[in-house]
C-alpha cells in the first residue's frame, strides 16, 4: 500500500513533494527547489531539478524514476539511501 501523492505547483516546478499520509507529513522529497541540474551522487533534497514531470517507482519500491525534462535526462533516486544519480 502505498501512502504518498505528488504534489506539484505551477509557480515550483524544480522539486517533488510528498504528503506523508501516514505522519501527515509534507516532505521535500527531490530537489531544492531552484532550476538546475546539479547533485547526482549526492543526497536528493539538495539536488537540483529542471521541470520534473513524471515518476515512476520500481516493482520493489527501492528506485524512483524521475523525468527531468528540461535537463532531457531520466533522473534515479534509491530510496534506501536517498542518494540520485542520472
Amino acid at each position: 500500500f502505498i501512502s504518498y501523492i505528488q504534489i506539484k505547483k505551477k509557480k515550483d516546478n524544480y522539486r517533488i513533494r510528498f504528503v506523508d499520509f501516514t505522519n501527515n507529513l509534507l516532505v521535500d522529497f527531490v530537489g531544492t527547489g531552484n532550476q538546475g541540474s546539479s547533485g547526482d551522487e549526492g543526497p536528493s533534497d539538495q539536488a537540483t531539478l529542471r521541470l520534473p514531470y513524471h515518476i515512476l517507482l520500481d516493482e520493489l519500491n527501492d528506485l524512483l524514476f524521475v523525468s527531468d525534462t528540461f535537463s532531457h535526462r531520466i533522473r534515479v533516486v534509491n530510496l534506501t539511501t536517498n542518494i540520485i544519480n542520472a
